[in-house]
């Protein structure tokens, strides 16, 4: 160092970069959960607002309750020396800033790794070895920032606490699950805990703690309560590494407290007023009133009337209210009040009467919550920034990406210098990146509410200017927008696909039109699926298609169509997607048909701009909705119709070439099923029905006869193979993320939406029997006779329901069973198992097939991979079209 002439901070730099590489470089793609990836600790130090922070209070307390290696505070010690550089000061003047730096780490060994990396860095960091959620072990709690990437989905962490300390939570309730993994909930109201009024905070949290209901639920209370929400920042999977975990993180500003009780003065003061005086003569609140009413669409008179004990008309009518009727008859209260019966004595009239007076209460506690929480939020807007979820955009997004070839492991930053469009290192003003934009929201926010102090009621201008580089990435929004007011179970759910859904910027997706935008209720008549039809009408045999919303997936015996129309998938998975019907047919509930003006639009035109999701705006978290009065503002472009025929006839053309694709797969298909047949595999004598001229190269493929013989050998699939099964896994030991995809009966062949832990994969393994490279799955129950070759990644299956035969390769290829059983006919072998029919062993043992040599087996093998490989071009050929119809209608 004296020979390269670097100064003492240099070579501290230098030695603090050199163990952050060391780090970064050393840790696999499945740590990336105990360690923030320095683009990300940096990210958020350019967000926060440190140079306001630092002007206002030069010794800032900032804490870490979860510091790890201590990535967070020197990264934050390194860009505030950065921040004190560039200040003008008086030659020689010592540093202004001297941030009290604190971290606590529960884990020994990460606490010593968090002590070296700060002297390392030359930083003066006062690291705690400690339970963060022990609040005897650090008990400071006047703190001006936070910032933290706590643990998540620690099952039975609760049982590490005292009873004391668990009872100091608010989170915490006699029926809680001492097994809880919710240990990320624990550590957003210990933030609260420790911060002060006004205090800034930036925390990692899956993306969960937005939408779960249950104690995540109370989690969004104590944020609603105590913080403005900034911005929240929602990541990809891939930013901690193989994680598998969607994240988000939170940008928070705490609000003013009242120090005796470290509530909010907001909360409290909301609270006593709707609980002792809500009513419009209540100065306080009648500014909320109005603003909510509006935002509700009540009446004025009709909500006064409300408030006083009297439900009108137009409010009963109301679809609030409708949801509030639904879900009184079903609630607790309204089941004692029919068991207990304490009106037997009173005239029907009468008992009607207290009934309805119950039923206002019931709806009076419904909307003090939501009013309370609404004006909690208030004026705020919120800016949300959404990674891109193709993988390619979201590694570009973040600026780095994980490696695990061999001499590069880790994480391998894209630019050099480091650049995204999160931020520009070194250049913390970049007034074109995310980071800068957030900064701004913080700024933004803090300079609103100096506003409001001064005048509670002054009128805001809270825009912020996004450029169109970054208008992909964010949207800055009224926070409101991103909860449903709506529905009766309020949760609180902070839904971020809701942002876009007031009437006027749904029509965003047509804005750039060059024809009239026209709401559909003017060229379209709205009718509704028959609510008293469901499934159960479906008969083999009906005449007439059938729509739910999942399509036209049925028949039925009568029709009630007999027409051109659109219908809507309205309510679940599905809410958004749309079906063109045509001829006589009949809609089920959970539909809406438009009937298009063809003096003004048609029907086939209707269909091609309204079948997308993100133009229809839905309503509610858990069972997504669409209101009909929501659908009939929605607008679309209007051309005359000669143009919307000469767009329909271009559609149509691509529609023909994709039957024409689907007609080759399928006949490919009869092909393989014809090659089985023709050389005597299958029973069936398919080839002789083939709906082709026998194909030349049949001739050349082995039959019985090749060999001299009538029929090939049959035999027992137990004499040749060994049933196994995986063994059972509980649900309680899968997680939505994690390392080593988990598949059930549903998933199948197809993605997982579970996972279990290496070290229970490990186990299982090495403990219980398992499936090699090749061998031939079976799915069981469910999904019957559902056949994949397994392909020796890691990965565990449902217990019972999916076995596999492991075979005698001298006898039977893989292969060749593998398609001898994926066209099998698996009805004839199943056992009816009561509610559904399943295969046990003895039905696999007991299935006959023909064994053929080897040889032929070959051949046969060969020639059905001809037609796979065949099918693999079809539909490459067809995903080639996709989305083409889309691209002429916006053409």
């Amino acid at each position: 160092f004296q020979n390269y002439k670097l100064t003492s901070n240099q070579t501290t730099q230098f030695l603090g970069n050199l163990f952050e590489l060391f780090l970064q470089k050393g840790m696999k793609q499945d740590e990336g959960q105990f360690f923030t990836p320095l683009p990300i600790c940096e990210f958020i130090m350019y967000v926060l607002p440190l140079k306001a922070l630092l002007q206002k209070n030069p010794s800032l307390k900032v804490i870490d309750y979860a510091c790890g290696a201590g990535h967070f505070l020197n990264t934050y010690a390194n860009v505030v020396a950065q921040i004190e550089d560039q200040q003008p000061r008086k030659e020689g003047a010592k540093t202004t800033v001297q941030s009290k730096i604190y971290g606590i780490e529960k884990e020994y060994r990460l606490s010593k790794v968090a002590k070296v990396s700060s002297a390392m860095y030359g930083q003066n960091i006062n690291i705690t070895y400690a339970d963060a959620l022990d609040k005897d072990q650090f008990t400071e709690k006047d703190f001006d920032l936070l910032v933290a990437n706590p643990p998540y989905s620690v099952k039975g962490f609760l049982e590490t606490l005292s009873e004391k300390m668990r009872k100091s939570y608010e989170l915490f309730d006699e029926g809680i699950n001492l097994e809880t993994n919710a240990i990320e909930c624990f550590f957003v109201e210990r933030a609260n805990d420790l911060l002060k009024s006004h205090a800034k905070a930036a925390i990692i949290l899956p993306v969960s703690i937005l939408t779960k209901d249950g104690i995540y639920e109370k989690t969004r209370q104590i944020l609603f309560r105590h913080f403005d929400i900034i911005a929240i920042n929602e990541l990809g999977s891939g930013t901690f590494g193989a994680t598998g975990t969607n994240t988000i993180i939170l940008f928070l500003s705490k609000k003013p407290v009242y120090a005796s009780t470290n509530e909010s003065q907001a909360y409290l003061n909301l609270k006593e007023n709707i609980e002792e005086s809500l009513s419009f003569e209540n100065v306080f609140l009648a500014p909320f009133l109005r603003e909510y009413c509006a935002f509700q669409n009540y009446p004025l008179e009709d909500f006064k009337a409300f408030l006083e004990g009297v439900l009108t008309d137009t409010l009963n009518n109301h679809e609030v209210f409708k949801e509030y009727r639904q879900a009184f008859l079903t609630s607790a209260e309204y089941k004692t009040l029919q068991k207990s019966n304490p009106y037997k004595t009173a005239s029907e009239e009468e008992q009607n009467t207290r009934k309805e007076k119950e039923f206002i209460t019931f709806c009076l506690e419904k909307e003090k919550e939501k009013l309370l929480y609404f004006s909690l939020i208030g004026q705020q807007k919120t800016l949300i920034i959404k990674s891109p979820t193709e993988n390619k955009a979201a590694k570009k997004f973040l600026g780095y990406e994980w490696s695990d070839r061999k001499g590069s492991e880790g994480l391998k930053e894209l630019n050099n210098p480091y650049c995204s469009p999160l931020f520009e290192r070194d250049n913390l003003d970049n007034s074109n990146k995310i980071a800068f934009l957030i900064r701004s929201a913080f700024l933004n926010n803090t300079a609103m509410n100096a506003t409001l102090e001064k005048d509670p009621y002054a009128p805001l201008n809270n825009a912020l200017d996004i450029s169109p580089e970054l208008a992909e990435f964010a949207q800055f929004v009224p926070l409101n927008q991103c909860l449903d007011f709506k529905t009766a179970a309020f949760n609180k759910v902070i839904n971020l696909s809701l942002i876009t859904t007031s009437f006027e910027e749904k029509a965003s997706l047509f804005e750039n039109s060059r024809y009239k935008l026209v709401k559909l209720k003017d060229v379209v008549k709205f009718g509704r699926g028959s609510s008293k039809y469901t499934k159960n009408i479906y008969k083999e045999d009906g005449q007439f298609d059938a729509y739910s919303g999942a399509g036209c997936d049925g028949k039925v015996d009568f029709y009630e169509n007999d027409c051109e129309a659109v219908i809507i998938s309205s309510v679940g998975a599905r809410c958004g997607k749309c079906f063109y019907a045509t001829g006589k047919w009949t809609a089920i509930n959970n539909t809406m048909v438009m009937y298009a003006n063809e003096d003004k639009i048609l029907n086939k035109f209707l269909y091609l701009l309204t079948n997308n999701e993100e133009f229809w705006p839905r309503s509610g978290s858990a069972q997504p909705f669409i209101r009909p009065s929501d659908a009939e503002n929605q607008k679309i472009p209007l051309p005359p119709l000669e143009i919307q025929q000469q767009i329909v006839n271009a559609c149509e053309e691509v529609e023909a070439q994709n039957h024409a694709l689907d007609r080759a797969i399928a006949d490919q298909h009869d092909t393989i099923s014809a090659i089985l047949s023709y050389t005597k595999i299958m029973d069936a004598d398919i080839h002789q029905n083939f709906n082709q001229e026998t194909p030349p190269f049949f001739h050349s493929l082995p039959t019985p006869e090749t060999y001299g013989l009538s029929k090939w050998e049959s035999e027992k699939l137990g004499n040749i193979c060994e049933i196994k099964m995986c063994r059972r896994i509980f649900k309680e030991q899968t997680s939505s993320q994690g390392e080593i995809p988990f598949y059930k009966i549903g998933t199948f062949g197809e993605k997982a939406d579970a996972f279990i832990s290496a070290e229970l994969y490990d186990d299982y393994k090495q403990k219980y029997a398992y499936p090699e490279k090749g061998e031939v799955l079976i799915s069981a129950a469910g999904t019957i006779g559902k056949v994949v070759a397994f392909n020796g990644e890691p990965s565990y299956f449902q217990d019972s329901n999916i076995v596999w035969a492991k075979n005698d390769e001298h006898k039977i290829k893989n292969i060749f069973l593998f398609y001898f059983l994926k066209k099998y006919d698996w009805d004839k072998s199943a056992t009816d198992g009561g509610t559904i029919k399943r295969l046990y062993n003895a039905d696999l043992e007991n299935l006959k097939l023909k064994l053929p040599p080897l040889e032929a087996q070959e051949k046969i093998v060969s020639a059905i991979e001809a037609c796979e490989k065949e099918i693999l071009r079809l539909e490459n050929e067809k995903e080639s079209l996709h989305g083409k119809t889309d691209a002429i209608v916006k053409q």
